[in-house]
């Protein structure tokens, strides 16, 4: 399936199952970051800053699902988004 949401280009993967705890729908979680170059004194350093708003279309390096009703989520965060979705649809409530 295909994902769109406001702000992200649309991103492709398996459909999410109900929650494994409470039957919720899976939202699909996700942020882009870029890398940059800080100066510490006369050092620099690249460093990984998380994008929270832009003027144009982010593509996400970041993805997990979350429950819309009772908020579990796939715990860490994977690369893409069909990571996400085969983590989210292998969890079991026991």
């Amino acid at each position: 399936m295909i994902i769109k949401k406001e702000g992200y280009s649309p991103v492709e993967c398996d459909k999410p199952l109900p929650c494994p705890f409470c039957g919720g729908d899976a939202e699909l979680m996700q942020l882009a970051h870029e890398t940059r170059v800080e100066r510490v004194g006369r050092k620099s350093k690249t460093v990984k800053v998380c994008v929270l708003a832009a003027n144009y279309e982010l593509t996400s390096d970041t993805f997990w699902f979350k429950c819309t009703n009772c908020k579990c989520t796939t715990g860490n965060h994977k690369a893409t988004a069909q990571e996400a979705a085969e983590t989210w649809n292998t969890r079991t409530s026991a």
